[in-house]
């Protein structure tokens, strides 16, 4: 299914203003997260830190060849992201994880139509066939496993294969979803209500839920 350029446009734009919140931590949701006190201030002190830089590497310190090496997956099967990265220039901004985030979240979002389909195209199902015969990444692995899509059970093994083929059927790309946090009962009811958006939504919420898995999986770094 292909939008026309002025939706895919809208769709850009759309993905882009997800991703950018994604990438800010959602700070819809950050406020009211902070515990309080009695009186009601803010306490703080009791936040977790915030990760902001690389814990395993130093991004502006590598070669293109490691460079390419150590973030050709952050974006499933699509190396073309890190290497466009890269080819941008290397400066301390690149260091934070936000800064790195924030590159390629961009540059994927300016990427041609065909760019980003084939990239959504590239994401397996959830708890689809790939999952079962074990052919899917590390990454992609680990958040399924982490999301409890091991554990369901016949039926909702059966209703996520219903709603993989009922989705891929009406929007031509698979059902995306950054599934950390989340589980299985929640991504079964996310894919309930999504299935009735229309392709220009849906095209667009890939996106941007690729990109929240992209900073995901830089977090790990």
């Amino acid at each position: 299914m292909k939008l026309n350029p002025l939706l895919h446009g809208l769709a850009i734009s759309a993905g882009l203003l997800v991703a950018l919140g994604a990438n800010a931590g959602d700070l819809s949701l950050r406020q009211d997260r902070s515990p309080t006190y009695l009186d009601g201030h803010d306490n703080d002190s009791l936040k977790p830190p915030a990760i902001s830089h690389f814990q395993t590497l130093t991004p502006s310190r590598l070669s293109r060849a490691d460079f390419i090496k150590a973030f050709a997956d952050i974006y499933e099967h699509s190396p073309w992201v890190a290497e466009q990265a890269f080819d941008l220039g290397q400066d301390e901004r690149i260091d934070e994880i936000d800064g790195l985030h924030q590159r390629m979240a961009g540059l994927m979002l300016r990427a041609s139509y065909a760019a980003q389909l084939a990239l959504i195209n590239a994401h397996p199902d959830l708890a689809g066939k790939a999952a079962v015969r074990g052919e899917l990444t590390a990454s992609s692995t680990a958040e399924q496993s982490g999301a409890g899509i091991h554990e369901c059970t016949a039926e909702e093994f059966a209703r996520f294969t219903e709603l993989n083929d009922a989705y891929k059927a009406k929007f031509g790309f698979p059902f995306i979803k950054a599934v950390k946090g989340s589980n299985r009962h929640q991504i079964l009811a996310a894919f309930e209500e999504r299935i009735h958006n229309t392709p220009e939504q849906e095209f667009a919420t890939a996106l941007a839920e690729i990109n929240k898995i992209a900073l995901f999986r830089l977090q790990q770094l």
